[in-house]
């Protein structure tokens, strides 16, 4: 289950979404670190040519394997993180793995903007999915602009999306405001 905070400065809207790893990605990690140490216990305990010193070999390299090409996937259901802001003209987005940090992702806009929810999973009642944001090039065709990492529930999803809103109406607000001066 993933914790999100919505939280808003009147000028931006930040969203910070924090993974809390489930039984599943708990197990498969102890079983390959299980593999991993067994393998190693194995192959230096035992004389080489042996079927135990193969089994080791084949635990030792299995774990490697399989986990290795995960290790993306597996750092982000353990540690993963994901901030977003919003602005009237941007929206910027940095993930984080626990140790690694990926650099800060900009996607700008004209000031048009749309979102909507991509429902994909459903959990003792609550709905949750991916967040999608769209704008429009200068033939005023939509692109998708940006996608959100971790799933948001449809409740937070409607959180945002109403701060949103709020922070494009204090825009307007302001440079009406300001062209009046």
């Amino acid at each position: 289950m993933n914790i999100t905070t919505v939280t808003t400065d009147g000028i931006c809207v930040y969203v910070h979404t924090k993974v809390h790893p489930g039984r599943p990605i708990k197990i498969l990690v102890v079983t390959a670190i299980l593999a991993f140490v067994a393998g190693i216990i194995l192959t230096n305990s035992t004389d080489t040519n042996t079927s135990l010193n193969t089994l080791g070999t084949i635990l030792l390299l299995g774990s490697i394997v399989c986990s290795l090409p995960m290790l993306r996937t597996i750092l982000w259901n353990l540690y993963g993180e994901e901030t977003i802001s919003f602005s009237t003209k941007s929206i910027v987005s940095q993930v984080s793995y626990g140790l690694f940090k990926i650099n800060p992702l900009t996607h700008t806009y004209d000031s048009r903007l749309t979102f909507n929810i991509d429902i994909l999973l459903e959990t003792d009642g609550v709905k949750s999915g991916l967040l999608h944001f769209f704008s429009y090039d200068n033939s005023n065709q939509p692109f998708h602009l940006f996608r959100n990492v971790g799933y948001i529930t449809e409740e937070k999803c409607h959180e945002i999306i109403s701060k949103i809103q709020l922070i494009f109406a204090l825009d307007k607000d302001l440079f009406s405001e300001y062209s009046a001066n």
